[in-house]
């Protein structure tokens, strides 16, 4: 997967799989399957979670994505957004744990811009904010709903 670094380019990211029958998931030989496994949406993102892989594309279905019992999807902190809020409530409405940014601190959309633009957000705070902040069913879907009237 490539990405610009030129924000006025679009598509911003270019994926190419060699199998197409391949799971699209960055950083799958890092993973301890014993321990949540935070799915992130972007690679960069990723890089600084602990136990963390990233959607090569926003297409990733749950029908093919790994780690059933123990993975945790963590979207943008984009509370605005119709379509992250959207994929929050898919998420929780299929059994599926999250993570709430409804108590965060940091108002950046991605864990990269919270780490760049945040003294107070290094890669030890935001890991704990993570962990801390595993939600899901009805509990899942009133903070998802709260946060996005922030």
């Amino acid at each position: 997967q490539g990405r610009t670094l030129n924000n006025n380019i679009q598509p911003k990211y270019l994926t190419c799989k060699l199998d197409a029958d391949a799971v699209k998931l960055f950083g799958q030989e890092k993973i301890n399957e014993a321990d949540n496994i935070f799915i992130l949406e972007g690679p960069i993102d990723s890089m600084f979670i602990r136990n963390a892989v990233a959607m090569a594309g926003s297409d990733l279905s749950l029908d093919n994505c790994p780690y059933i019992h123990n993975r945790v999807f963590v979207l943008d902190n984009e509370p605005r957004s119709k379509v992250i809020v959207a994929k929050y409530h898919k998420l929780l409405k299929a059994g599926e744990k999250v993570v709430s940014w409804k108590n965060c601190k940091w108002t950046d959309k991605d864990i990269n811009d919270m780490v760049l633009n945040n003294k107070s957000c290094n890669v030890v705070a935001i890991n704990k904010y993570l962990r801390d902040n595993i939600i899901s069913g009805l509990r899942g879907k009133l903070e998802i709903d709260q946060w996005k009237k922030c």
